[in-house]
């Protein structure tokens, strides 16, 4: 079975199908005619998953077509929507990365926790799972590249800084962690 995208006039992908092997060769003509539509039609491989074949074979497109990518032609790659607007596209895998590395491996004593993307302070947090003893129901960690050690945030409750240099919150602003960049 072969797969292909349908693109709109933004290249946005808007549907994939999965057509028959034997009509791969014609597979843009094959889907207009099946669904009547004058949309673009573009393959798209299962197996290709950030820039690599899961199965060994050549990587197609970096991605794997989904509804809400893009078609980037000048990379002639399917692109998942931005997760954050600080996140930059890796070219090479058509994958978001963080303007940050995600610290790996986590620190000792974050054992079991989960840490995310926290646009606001543009750093790697650790969520509450399981909360520690001591915190409280609006509270955060975050990840001290300097000390290499995960610290308190006394709130998140933060507004998003007018430049990734600022030092500004909605509450007290020594509850804004350390820009160690600046």
């Amino acid at each position: 079975m072969a797969h292909f995208a349908e693109i709109d006039s933004s290249n946005k992908v808007i549907n994939v199908i999965v057509i028959p092997d034997e009509h791969q060769d014609d597979g843009e003509q094959y889907c207009q005619n099946l669904l009547n539509s004058t949309n673009r039609w573009l393959q798209t491989s299962f197996n290709t998953v950030d820039g690599f074949h899961i199965k060994g074979g050549t990587p197609f497109r970096k991605q794997y077509a989904a509804i809400g990518y893009t078609y980037e032609e000048t990379l002639d790659a399917f692109v998942p929507p931005k997760k954050f607007n600080s996140w930059i596209l890796d070219e090479e895998t058509c994958t978001w990365k963080a303007p940050r590395p995600k610290p790996d491996p986590l620190p000792e004593g974050t054992l079991n926790k989960s840490i995310q993307w926290q646009e606001s302070i543009l750093m790697w947090v650790v969520i509450d799972d399981p909360k520690p003893e001591d915190a409280g129901p609006n509270e955060a960690f975050w990840f001290n590249e300097q000390e290499c050690r995960w610290e308190k945030i006394s709130t998140i409750n933060v507004t998003i800084p007018e430049h990734p240099g600022a030092n500004t919150t909605t509450g007290n602003s020594d509850l804004y962690p350390p820009n160690p960049n600046r």
